[in-house]
C-alpha cells in the first residue's frame, strides 16, 4: 500500500512537472515575412538544429488581434523557408486601381525528435498584410528635412505589405497642379530624392504613391499627405548688434536684428506669449566661480528703419531674407540691471513664439557672439 501511494505521488509530480519543463525549454524563432505576390508569401528563419517544422496560419485584423491557427504544412527541419499560396489570394481593385489585401499571421514550430517523439524546441509568430500598403513620408519630413537654397531631401517609405516596383514623387508649385519628378526603381521599403531642381526661397508642394507590377500592369498605392517645403536655410542664420551700452545698469535691450541670405521669413507672433528669459554667467575675480544671473524681459516695440517705433501689437510682424529689425526689450517691473554684453561667459536671451519656414520655431540670441539663429521647435512635432 505505501509503495503504490509513493507510486501515485510521483506521477502526480511529474505530470506537473512535464509540461513545465517542455514549456521552458521552448525557444524564441524570429520569424520573417515578405509579400512576394498577390497569391504568395515568403516565411523565413535562420537554419536551427530541429527534424521539422509545422507551419501554422490565422487570419488577423490592422489592430493585431488574431483568430484561430491552423496547419498549413509540415517541412524538413533542414527549410530555412516557407513559401505559401494564398487560395483567396487575388488582385481587388479599388480607388485608383489599389491593391488591397489581407492581415495574417503566421506561427513557426520546430521540432526535434527525441526517444522517438517530437517536442517542440522553437516557436515564433510573424503578422503580416498581403496588400498594398500606402507609401508614408518619413515621420519627421516637415519639421527635420536638412533642406538647403538648393536642395529640399525627400524620405518615403511603404510600412508593410508588397514590396514595391518603384516610387513616383510628384510636385507643384501652387498645391494644385503636380507633375512627375522623378520615378525611384527600387524593391526596397524606403527611398530617398533630393530635390535640386530649385529656386531659393521658392516653396514646394510634394506629395507620392509606389506601385507593384501584376503582369504588364501598375498595381498603384494611394498617394501620400501633401507636405509643403522650401528651399531655404534649414535653420535661420542672423547677424545681430547689440545697441544698448555694455557695463551700464539699465532696464532694456535694444537688438539689431539682420536676416542673412537663404533665410525663410522670419515671424513673430504675439497672440499669446512674448516673455523672454535673459539670462548670463560671468566668473567671479574674487571666488573664481561662475555667478549666474537671470531675468524676464518683455518685447515692447520693434522698428525696421530706427527711427519709427511701433508697440508690438497681437498680430504677424515678418522678417524676411536680407531685412533688419529692430527689437526693444524691457524688464517686467522696470527694474534695472547689469548688462555685461561680450563681457559675460555666456550671455543669451530665448523668444519661443516664432515661426520660420512655416514651422513652429524658437530663437536663441547668443549676445556674447553677436548672433542669433532660429530653430524649429523639434519637441512641438516629436
Amino acid at each position: 500500500m505505501k509503495k503504490c501511494l509513493i507510486f501515485v505521488i510521483v506521477c502526480a509530480l511529474l505530470i506537473n512537472i512535464i509540461p513545465v519543463i517542455s514549456k521552458a525549454s521552448t525557444k524564441s524563432l524570429n520569424v520573417n515575412a515578405i509579400v512576394k505576390d498577390s497569391t504568395h508569401i515568403k516565411i523565413g528563419w535562420k537554419k536551427k538544429d530541429v527534424d521539422k517544422y509545422n507551419i501554422y496560419r490565422a487570419n488577423a485584423e490592422k489592430d493585431g488581434s488574431v483568430g484561430t491557427y491552423k496547419k498549413i504544412a509540415s517541412i524538413s527541419g533542414k527549410k530555412v523557408f516557407y513559401v505559401d499560396k494564398l487560395d483567396n489570394g487575388k488582385i481587388n481593385t479599388i480607388e485608383e486601381d489599389t491593391l488591397e489585401g489581407n492581415y495574417y499571421s503566421y506561427k513557426v514550430c520546430g521540432y526535434k525528435k527525441i526517444n522517438g517523439t517530437y517536442r517542440k524546441i522553437y516557436e515564433g509568430k510573424r503578422m503580416i498584410y498581403s496588400g498594398m500598403w500606402d507609401v508614408m513620408w518619413d515621420e519627421y519630413q516637415h519639421c527635420d528635412a536638412k533642406v538647403t537654397p538648393k536642395s529640399i531631401p525627400l524620405i518615403i517609405f511603404a510600412e508593410e505589405g508588397f514590396t514595391p516596383e518603384a516610387y513616383v514623387i510628384y510636385r507643384s508649385e501652387d498645391g494644385k497642379n503636380y507633375k512627375k519628378i522623378k520615378e525611384i526603381k527600387t524593391k526596397k521599403m524606403l527611398a530617398t530624392y533630393i530635390d535640386k531642381n530649385v529656386q531659393t526661397g521658392k516653396v514646394y508642394y510634394y506629395k507620392a504613391r509606389n506601385y507593384r507590377l501584376a503582369g504588364t500592369e501598375k498595381i498603384y498605392s494611394n498617394y501620400t499627405d501633401v507636405v509643403r517645403l522650401s528651399a531655404v536655410n534649414q535653420f535661420g542664420s542672423y547677424k545681430m548688434k547689440i545697441i544698448t551700452k555694455e557695463n551700464e545698469m539699465t532696464s532694456e535691450l535694444l537688438i539689431a536684428l539682420t536676416s542673412q541670405s537663404g533665410n525663410a521669413d522670419l515671424v513673430f507672433h504675439n497672440d499669446s506669449w512674448n516673455e523672454l528669459s535673459y539670462s548670463y554667467e560671468k566668473k567671479d575675480e574674487d571666488s573664481k566661480k561662475n555667478v549666474y544671473f537671470d531675468t524676464y524681459l518683455i518685447w515692447t516695440e520693434y522698428s525696421f528703419d530706427n527711427q519709427i517705433w511701433e508697440n508690438v501689437r497681437d498680430d504677424r510682424i515678418v522678417l524676411k531674407e536680407n531685412e533688419t529689425i529692430y527689437l526693444r526689450f524691457k524688464t517686467l517691473d522696470n527694474s534695472e540691471f547689469l548688462y555685461l554684453g561680450t563681457q559675460a561667459e555666456k550671455s543669451w536671451l530665448r523668444y519661443e513664439n516664432a515661426e520660420y519656414n512655416h514651422l513652429i520655431s524658437y530663437i536663441d540670441f547668443e549676445l556674447e557672439n553677436q548672433k542669433a539663429v532660429a530653430r524649429v521647435n523639434g519637441e512641438y512635432y516629436h
